[in-house]
């Protein structure tokens, strides 16, 4: 017939195997580089200049040293192995102007520092597949830029202040922020 042909149940299974095989390599890959002692020790300094407060743990950044070198390999074969699971976060008031308070969760040392690795993995991996008008939790980018951005928008479609006030309104409202 020299049609194409539908695949058969041996090729469906033989493309899964691969898919499965290359998402484990992948994954393995990323896992080796959050591991890296360059990727680490980044992670760290960044933690370490940001200072903060202790998580659950009471362990502050002065004394994560002592607490890492007890536990580095534990805590590095917890990660490999996918028993790692990130403490609770501590709940901490936070004052606002005018008398109220809002809540901020501190994770502890260890988790900060882990989950900056995997942000400074991430990053250049995932940031280039972003929208150019994508602002949130982006290097480089701010409520401010987001704002400007907003307002660019409404002058090229020539919206009137209420007109852009309504648009942004409906945006916001068809966003699920559960």
């Amino acid at each position: 017939m020299g049609g194409r042909h539908s695949p058969g149940q041996a090729e469906v299974s033989q493309a899964a195997a691969a898919s499965t095989e290359f998402t484990a390599t992948m994954d393995s890959l990323l896992l080796d580089e959050v591991l890296q002692r360059e990727t680490l020790q980044q992670a760290w300094a960044l933690v370490r200049a940001n200072k903060g407060a202790p998580g659950v743990d009471s362990v502050t950044i002065a004394d994560f040293p002592k607490l890492i070198a007890e536990y580095r390999d534990a805590i590095h074969a917890a990660l490999r192995d996918g028993s790692y699971a990130p403490s609770p976060v501590r709940r901490v008031d936070i004052p606002k102007p005018g008398g109220s308070t809002r809540m901020q969760g501190v994770p502890t040392v260890l988790d900060r520092i882990i989950q900056q690795v995997i942000v400074i993995v991430l990053t250049p991996i995932l940031d280039p597949t972003f929208s150019e008008s994508s602002y949130g939790f982006r290097p480089g980018s701010s409520a401010h830029q987001a704002g400007n951005w907003f307002n660019t928008q409404t002058e090229l479609c020539h919206l009137s202040p209420p007109s852009g006030v309504r648009l942004a309104a409906a945006v916001i409202s068809s966003c699920d922020v559960r």
